[in-house]
């Protein structure tokens, strides 16, 4: 079943109080995204369950079956953007309390995440907004 809007409370849910507990909420929000979009039209996310596995592997959160499972069954595109740290850009706001060093560490977890599951990715360039959306879009035309 497919629920519009978000399912969570995240203004309730402080990852630095409860990890696992972000990290579970994570993972109904993503199933619940794939309900919605999985395989309906072409969707771009902005994350998926595997960030929820990489968040996990980050934080040292326990991984239970029922994620790796849902990792596994939870298919997207296998090639996969994926966006590099740029210091020169980095600003930390009220939903980005990452500092730049923990950004980095994020992003080496999420290319070995989605690795470890078989996706193929491709690393937007550190250029404008409107180039890093033409390359975007240049790379899915040439298939």
């Amino acid at each position: 079943m497919c629920v519009f809007g978000t399912l969570l409370p995240f203004t309730q849910l402080i990852p630095w109080v409860d990890k696992g507990a972000v990290r579970n909420e994570m993972v109904l929000e993503e199933i619940n995204n794939y309900a919605c979009f999985g395989n309906m039209v072409t969707t771009f996310y902005d994350r998926s369950m595997i960030d929820s596995y990489g968040y996990s592997q980050l934080e040292n959160i326990p991984v239970s079956d029922f994620l790796l499972n849902q990792c596994r069954e939870l298919v997207y595109h296998r090639k996969v953007f994926i966006f590099p740290p740029w210091e020169s850009i980095y600003e930390n706001d009220i939903e980005r309390k990452q500092d730049f060093h923990e950004a980095v560490a994020t992003y080496h977890e999420m290319v070995d995440a989605y690795k470890n599951f078989g996706y193929d990715l491709v690393e937007v360039p550190k250029v404008s907004v409107k180039a890093r959306a033409e390359f975007i879009l240049n790379t899915l035309d040439n298939g």
